[in-house]
């Protein structure tokens, strides 16, 4: 697994620290090998080698979805960071990976912009 990168955002520490633990806990789970965290000024992307998304991001951030079988999770990840992102005025996004699995990209304002 690797981190790339260097990068601020501003937000409330705590919400920011549980959606970047959501993606990296899905990430984790549907991998093969791989897990890559790259991060720059006001957005990290977290990516890994697994089959990548079953459903678009709208289906799988609505609460208790889940895009397969339950693999330990209540279906909240996605969900919750999604509407962290939106709290502090950012998005949830999908992103191109070339690792060829899932790439979700979370986007906050740069605490340059603040």
């Amino acid at each position: 697994h690797t981190v790339e990168g260097v990068g601020l955002a501003r937000g409330e520490r705590l919400l920011l620290e549980r959606a970047l633990a959501n993606l990296l806990d899905n990430a984790l789970r549907h991998a093969k090998t791989q897990v890559r965290i790259r991060v720059e000024e006001g957005a990290l992307q977290v990516e890994d080698d697994g089959e990548g998304l079953p459903l678009p991001l709208e289906a799988l951030a609505q609460p208790f979805r889940q895009g397969g079988p339950n693999r330990g999770s209540a279906g909240l990840g996605l969900y919750t960071a999604k509407r962290v992102a939106e709290a502090h005025g950012g998005r949830l996004l999908t992103c191109k990976t070339p690792l060829g699995g899932a790439c979700l990209r979370l986007e906050l304002p740069s605490a340059k912009e603040l």
